[in-house]
């Protein structure tokens, strides 16, 4: 996936999943890739025939759908029913932990950004940008280990 442009629709699809509570039919995924700006409205909107039947087809939705099978094919995606889908377990998994050294932009205003991932990896970089406000969640002593997968339950 060289062209940039699809690499932002397939992360701009992952993050609609994951940032659902639940399953995300196509028509909200488009608005989705929409609003992120992938695709503008007339974009979306446009219609091209294609195939031999020569029906016409949203090439930009089209272009989400095979996301969505990409998606699927990796085990992070399944099928609830007819343009409704949700994300298996093993793509909850996936699509929302941040493992070191990666960092991502969880989003932004006109007051700042907001960067997920481990702040020596974020501030590490940072060292010529002024910082006003730093907000952080340190990590916390726990008597024992998480099912969601902090370390070993030595019990």
């Amino acid at each position: 996936m060289s062209d940039p442009r699809q690499l932002e629709l397939f992360s701009a699809v992952q993050d609609a999943y994951a940032s659902s509570d639940g399953a995300v039919p196509n028509e909200e995924l488009y608005a989705f890739v929409q609003e992120r700006g992938v695709y503008s409205e007339s974009e979306m909107a446009a219609r091209e025939t294609i195939g031999a039947t020569g029906q016409k087809h949203s090439t930009a939705k089209r272009a989400c759908r095979w996301i969505q099978q990409t998606l699927k094919q990796l085990g992070l995606l399944e099928r609830v029913d007819r343009a409704l889908w949700t994300l298996t377990g093993a793509g909850k998994e996936a699509l929302t932990r941040i493992e070191r050294p990666y960092r991502v932009l969880g989003f932004s205003t006109e007051l700042g950004i907001a960067v997920l991932g481990n702040c020596q990896d974020v501030f590490g970089r940072l060292k010529e940008d002024d910082i006003s406000l730093c907000i952080c969640s340190p990590p916390y002593p726990i008597q024992r280990g998480r099912a969601y997968g902090t370390w070993p339950d030595p019990h």
